[in-house]
């Protein structure tokens, strides 16, 4: 009866003494992270909405004064943040950007409307819209492909869009015909795009995160 409880004993032990090893082998397996605050473009807040595979982080920023609605979007690259400016309007924002250093986003215009954007090699390149006033850039492959949202001739609804050689494609919808129906939101490298749609006009959508932006885009 002895070895037996002692035995039991020393299983019990050795479990624990198991237990702890796997904890303490477990707790110095997790990633540590390094959190690096990016600063501002002079004003009080910044954002960051894209990284690409070399590091450089693309979004918002205030500028200095921090005047209301007055910022533009940034590029920063090896320590050093860029205001990358605007199409002419008062501010612009940057969504993404692909690992040749193309950027993507949204920018008021000079006459006003917002407007999807490429930016590449220093220059601006406004993407136009597919026939309404006002379109948005989200998201940019490895090629070069841009995906966002547009309003349609008449400014009727928003659609999807594939901006590819030069072109804006129009993806249409599942379904939606009035109203914010569809958006892109990402590109994969083989060229297919993710987003959501109304599957008709009675508000049901094809995905569940769907979250409307009403200041971004006015019909």
């Amino acid at each position: 009866m002895t070895q037996i409880v002692m035995s039991n004993k020393v299983s019990v032990t050795l479990m624990y003494l198991l237990a702890t090893l796997l904890i303490t082998a477990t707790a110095s397996a997790q990633p540590s992270y390094l959190v690096t605050g990016l600063g501002t473009l002079g004003g009080f807040t910044a954002g960051a909405n894209g990284i690409n595979n070399s590091g450089q982080v693309v979004g918002w920023s205030y500028l200095t004064g921090n005047a209301a609605e007055t910022y533009d979007a940034f590029l920063y690259s090896s320590g050093t943040m860029y205001d990358l400016g605007t199409l002419g309007g008062y501010n612009s924002i940057a969504k993404g950007i692909n690992n040749s250093g193309q950027i993507v986003g949204y920018s008021y215009t000079t006459l006003g409307p917002i407007h999807a954007f490429l930016y590449s090699g220093g220059t601006w390149q406004d993407l136009g819209t597919l026939g309404g006033i006002q379109s948005l850039a989200q998201g940019i492959n490895n090629s070069g492909q841009v995906v966002g949202c547009s309003t349609i001739t008449g400014n009727t609804a928003v659609h999807a869009f594939l901006y590819s050689g030069g072109t804006m494609q129009d993806l249409g919808s599942l379904g939606g015909t009035t109203g914010m129906v569809s958006e892109a939101y990402g590109i994969n490298n083989s060229g297919q795009v993710v987003g959501y749609s109304y599957l008709s006009d009675n508000g049901r959508v094809a995905r569940g995160n769907f979250t409307p932006r009403p200041s971004q885009i006015r019909t």
